[in-house]
């Protein structure tokens, strides 16, 4: 158990490797700032980053302004709002609208958000945890559809 321990700590602070995420990567901020930034300036905040960031980072769970401008998406935005960004033109934030439908209980709107993007091929960086992952969207789609067992 001690040994999975540090590998996993080992893991988070590599910055030797390219896939994992370096403190200058990203701005990491103190808290959530999703109810104080507008839609458009969260959508902005996705256009600009390397990385999507769906979650917290390292080992402190670390929010970052990619990750409280998602939050903002998904809390602020309808699914009729989240769907129409699918067709927005930058991949990352149609990455982040598939991934907010995906979250979300609305079926309907995730299998035609699917199948809308199943021929995007353009690559995006999203960041989970202390990795990072570049995945054409369409292969990312396909993982989101076996979690959902579509």
């Amino acid at each position: 158990m001690r040994i999975l321990f540090l590998l996993f700590l080992a893991s988070c602070t590599n910055h030797q490797n390219k896939s994992f995420i370096k403190p200058d990567d990203h701005k990491v901020i103190a808290l959530n700032i999703y109810n104080e930034i507008d839609i458009d300036s969260a959508l902005s905040v996705l256009a600009q980053g390397e990385c999507v960031f769906i979650e917290t980072t390292g080992l402190g769970g670390n929010y970052t302004r990619q990750f409280s401008a998602y939050q903002t998406l998904d809390k602020r935005l309808n699914n009729e709002q989240v769907y129409n960004l699918l067709n927005n033109k930058n991949p990352r934030i149609r990455f982040a609208a598939i991934n907010i439908l995906h979250d979300r209980a609305n079926q309907k709107l995730f299998k035609e958000g699917t199948m809308l993007l199943q021929n995007d091929t353009s690559v995006v960086c999203y960041a989970s945890g202390c990795s990072k992952i570049e995945l054409p969207l369409n292969a990312h789609i396909k993982v989101l559809n076996k979690q959902k067992n579509l």
